[in-house]
């Protein structure tokens, strides 16, 4: 049975899209979502859910730490919100499955919607715990920084030599 499911779910699933030929489509798909394989099986799922995520602030926390945060640079909320969403339910729905064999169907249902929330939660989370981290080491290394620049500068460089040796 979990072969036969594995195989109707392989046949349901839409291959990745091709390659556009149009040109603002293909600037569209040039945009950094597009490098998750999450993105590309599920988009039009995922277009869905951005567009139900979009309704969050662009001043959020988690805003915040998507700019800031070098793997992430170039995602909105809602985008990421979308994917990581898309891959708490593709993980609830692998565990739905596996435990609906056993005959446990209630426990499944329960057990797949708080792996889907605790996913979306999980990812929230540690987007934020690795900016906090990041930002505490740039606040650790920045006086060094000013100190290289002022000796540099005192040693006769200009500031735009000293900013490119320190940096």
């Amino acid at each position: 049975p979990v072969v036969w499911i594995i195989a109707i779910s392989v046949q349901i699933l839409p291959p990745p899209r091709r390659e556009p030929t149009q040109r603002y489509e293909r600037e569209r798909r040039l945009h950094p979502r597009t490098q998750a394989d999450i993105c590309r099986w599920c988009e039009p799922l995922v277009a869905e859910l951005q567009r139900w995520f979009s309704r969050q602030s662009h001043d959020s926390p988690l805003a915040l730490a998507l700019r800031h945060t070098p793997r992430w640079r170039g995602w909105t909320t809602s985008e990421f919100q979308a994917t990581k969403l898309c891959e708490g339910l593709l993980v609830a729905l692998t565990i739905l499955a596996c435990i609906a064999l056993t005959g446990f169907i209630t426990l499944a249902i329960v057990l797949a919607v708080v792996v889907a929330a605790g996913y979306l939660w999980l990812m929230n989370q540690s987007l934020r715990s690795n900016y906090q981290r990041n930002l505490r080491v740039l606040r650790g290394r920045l006086p060094m920084v000013v100190d290289q620049l002022a000796l540099m500068i005192e040693a006769g460089s200009s500031f735009e030599e000293s900013l490119r040796t320190v940096v």
